[in-house]
């Protein structure tokens, strides 16, 4: 672990993404309050993930597609520079004293549209900073920069929110991108950042309907990432509700994202221990405890407490999916198959965030994290199935060229 954080490729580029996931949770945290004290509804909250997410749907097989045409390195530089650029006009329109929630629908797409094409590139490029013994620990890394980042930037973004409202939270997004825009321009990776791989988007469809693993593992993916969506989107709600107030919604994601901290020093020695595929059924199911204990909670700290356990499968869950992925794919298919990985990932928050929103304003947010936490269940049930039946499950003799 230690030797990881202390490579000269892996080590900053570690602390760059960490940056970036802290100011894109300040954004999204000061985006939902912002929205929802205007509005007072989950489900015009919702329309903020729609906007940030929802266009990865479309837009990530072309990520995945530039991801193998070009090197990794230079194209994340070039859409991270972007992403700075936008977030910065954001904030100077807010802290002008713009209140439009229309203007900050359409940033926050515009981020959307960047985070869409360089998340398969970000998948893609780990392999070429890491040796391929410690690929599973570093993936593991990679995705608690995000984990991490949920712990700390909604606190963070709250309290810029409230010492300085939302224009400062949105500054701070823009300086992080800044940040991981000067990482990349230093850092040199020690293996190939540039692939080999030619061929359009579905080359990777195509390769992928082949291999039955591959297709349940981007299936996987869906089902978690929706699992990261209740924590944001109920967050406001289920804060009022409990009597903490909306401004407060940080919490609970700040509890999830601990959750994931918890985890990550475990998740190499716990995907040795259950293998591939059965590590995510597990984090699923850990997911799912967490979410009904929520709808159980009778009082906010407990349902703090326990949304922590729906923290530490997340991050074992996504994890392993990702992980997978990178060790059954050739170096030519990674981004565009990652780009799939994406769609699902990414895509399956808006999608969750839907639901999330529409049953919380008829039934409330607990009723919410029951609908969502019985979905999770479906899906980790069926891949169970699938391994449990399968072969040769996930292993490389699985896949076919």
């Amino acid at each position: 672990m230690w030797r990881l954080f202390a490579d000269r490729s892996f080590g900053p580029y570690f602390a760059g993404s960490l940056a970036s996931n802290i100011g894109t949770w300040c954004h999204d945290i000061a985006a939902v309050v912002f929205v929802f004290q205007i509005t007072g509804l989950s489900s015009m909250v919702a329309l903020v993930s729609v906007a940030g997410f929802g266009v990865s749907i479309v837009l990530a097989p072309l990520g995945g597609q530039l991801a193998d045409r070009f090197d990794r390195r230079v194209l994340l530089l070039v859409i991270s520079s972007v992403m700075a650029v936008a977030a910065s006009s954001l904030a100077i329109a807010v802290l002008l004293g713009a209140r439009d929630v229309a203007l900050l629908l359409a940033v926050t797409f515009v981020l959307g549209v960047g985070r869409a094409l360089s998340t398969p590139t970000m998948q893609a490029l780990l392999p070429a900073l890491v040796p391929p013994a410690d690929l599973a620990q570093a993936s593991a890394f990679q995705s608690l920069t995000f984990n991490l980042a949920r712990g700390i930037g909604p606190a963070l973004g709250a309290g810029l929110v409230a010492l300085g409202g939302p224009g400062l939270a949105f500054s701070a997004n823009a300086v992080s991108f800044a940040a991981y825009a000067i990482v990349l321009a230093v850092i040199r990776p020690v293996g190939r950042a540039r692939s080999s791989g030619q061929g359009g988007v579905l080359g990777g469809v195509r390769h992928v309907m082949h291999n039955p693993g591959l297709v349940g593992l981007l299936l996987l993916a869906l089902v978690v990432g929706m699992a990261t969506d209740p924590a944001i989107t109920l967050g406001p709600s289920l804060a009022e509700h409990l009597g903490l107030g909306s401004e407060n919604a940080g919490l609970l994601v700040t509890a999830f994202g601990m959750g994931s901290l918890l985890m990550a020093p475990f998740v190499g020695r716990m995907r040795r221990w259950l293998g591939p595929g059965w590590t995510c059924v597990t984090g699923l199911a850990l997911v799912v405890v967490g979410f009904v204990g929520v709808a159980a909670a009778p009082v906010a700290g407990v349902a703090l407490g326990v949304i922590v356990v729906s923290g530490m499968g997340y991050l074992a869950a996504s994890s392993d999916v990702s992980t997978s992925l990178l060790e059954l794919l050739d170096d030519g298919l990674r981004g565009r198959v990652m780009a799939l990985w994406t769609m699902g990932f990414i895509g399956g928050r808006p999608i969750a965030a839907l639901i999330d929103g529409s049953v919380s304003d008829r039934l409330g947010p607990q009723a919410a994290f029951l609908v969502m936490s019985g979905i999770l269940a479906l899906g980790a049930a069926a891949f169970a199935l699938w391994l449990a039946r399968s072969r040769d499950g996930l292993s490389p003799e699985a896949i076919r060229p």
